[in-house]
């Protein structure tokens, strides 16, 4: 670094590497891969450009750290460890549950997912793809298992993890279009108890489904 060779301690490089991070998914998750600039992302980090290249290299390298930073924090959001004692209803509510709370609360990822989707970029199929169907990988597994004990029957669990991901894409990229439907907030914890009421009971039975109107009141209150 400039007029200074000796390498920064490990805690220096850690916390330095941690905000440019956290600008950086930011930066990708609101403008996109294209629209995002280096020097504003160090900006917002409060520190040096130069840095950048020194700990990442390339904006893509950056890029990169940025998504695998944000998987690694997914993971270790959403994971849900099956336990034999809990009733299975509860067990998929709490797999229901985390993946539309993160994709409300901590929406970068499947904001950059989205873009680098419709983008056809080679990034997408590069360093996404693989990553976001290891990730998949239990709750598919558990509804799998599911099926097979006769615990879901209305629905295979492609068909589930189709509905599933409907809501929580919608929930990411386009919050608006629910909070047009419930006309309320949608990052209201008892709206995200509703949805959550709403998807399971739909994968179960479809009884006892919670109407729109009952989530429209809730999330208005």
């Amino acid at each position: 670094m400039a007029g200074n060779d000796q390498k920064p301690s490990g805690n220096v490089d850690s916390a330095v590497r941690e905000r440019l991070l956290r600008a950086a998914v930011d930066s990708f998750a609101a403008f996109g891969f294209e629209g995002s600039s280096l020097r504003t992302i160090a900006q917002q980090a409060g520190v040096a450009f130069q840095l950048i290249t020194y700990y990442f290299g390339s904006k893509e390298d950056l890029w990169m750290a940025a998504v695998d930073y944000l998987f690694a924090s997914r993971l270790k959001s959403s994971q849900v460890v099956v336990d034999p004692d809990l009733e299975f209803q509860q067990q998929l509510r709490t797999w229901v549950h985390t993946a539309i709370s993160l994709s409300i609360h901590e929406p970068q990822l499947r904001q950059i997912m989205c873009q680098e989707f419709l983008a056809h970029s080679e990034r997408y199929d590069k360093h996404i793809r693989a990553q976001a169907r290891e990730q998949s990988g239990p709750l598919t597994s558990f509804l799998d298992q599911a099926q097979r004990r006769g615990q879901l029957t209305r629905f295979s669990s492609r068909e589930m993890l189709l509905i599933l991901r409907g809501v929580v894409v919608m929930a990411t990229v386009s919050p608006d279009d629910i909070v047009s439907l419930i006309g309320g907030r949608i990052d209201n914890e008892r709206t995200i108890d509703m949805l959550t009421d709403l998807v399971c009971n739909l994968f179960l039975r479809g009884e006892g489904t919670p109407a729109l109107k009952q989530i429209a009141a809730v999330a208005s209150s």
